[in-house]
């Protein structure tokens, strides 16, 4: 499948998908909702002398194939992870988030943690399904499958993966420490840093004017001076 005409294919994989017998239902989406299961593209394919029809049907055929050997995968992974023993999670437990089907602006892909967290759980909505307490800079749907989430365990050994110290008095004032500046947007008096908290998980990352840098100067020049702001 050629990656600049995939959308073209959305239909067709669409269709492989639904046509699936699910292992939960034990049965497939088109006979939840039609009642029967569609007839597939046939497995034979007539010859034509027109070039254009038959590299469609070629595609297509190709495509379903493709689509059927990913989804005999999935369920062979999902097969995997469920057959290991899963102890359900309760109200109020801390779990990590797998990040790797996270996207979020101005943050590289290759420097992002592979899991973001610990996040408490503030619903259950099922043994599979939880809603996590989240930032609410993310602006993400906050529910996820038990299977992105990790149980959190601090150990006598290691000792918290987090200290989270408290902040500093300044003249008064609460002042957490800025441990680096992780990325900027905008231009000019408009710009912003997003910086990391000593101590804090990425999670708490959070973005400040250049006013805010009253007391990490230093931190400041040394971002501007390496990426030429």
């Amino acid at each position: 499948m050629a990656p600049n005409t995939w959308t073209e294919s959305i239909p067709d994989l669409e269709f492989s998908h639904n046509l699936q017998t699910h292992s939960v239902t034990k049965t497939s989406p088109f006979n939840i909702i039609l009642g029967y299961n569609p007839i597939p593209i046939p497995p034979t394919i007539e010859p034509t002398n027109l070039p254009s029809l038959s590299e469609r049907l070629r595609l297509l055929t190709t495509i379903r194939k493709e689509a059927l050997a990913a989804h005999d995968l999935a369920r062979l992974h999902m097969a995997h992870h469920t057959s290991r023993k899963f102890t359900p999670f309760k109200l109020g437990d801390k779990v990590w988030l797998e990040a790797t089907h996270l996207h979020f602006p101005n943050r590289s892909c290759k420097l992002s943690p592979k899991r973001e967290g610990p996040f408490t759980i503030e619903q259950v909505l099922s043994p599979l399904n939880y809603r996590l307490t989240l930032p609410k800079a993310w602006r993400i749907h906050p529910v996820f499958h038990a299977s992105l989430l990790t149980p959190f365990a601090e150990t006598n050994s290691h000792g918290p993966s987090f200290t989270q110290p408290p902040p500093d008095l300044i003249d008064g004032h609460k002042e957490f420490e800025i441990e680096a500046i992780v990325s900027h947007s905008g231009n000019g008096k408009q710009r912003k840093y997003l910086i990391k908290w000593k101590g804090y998980p990425s999670s708490a990352n959070e973005w400040l004017k250049e006013a805010d840098f009253e007391n990490a100067p230093e931190i400041l020049n040394d971002y501007k001076t390496l990426h030429f702001l």
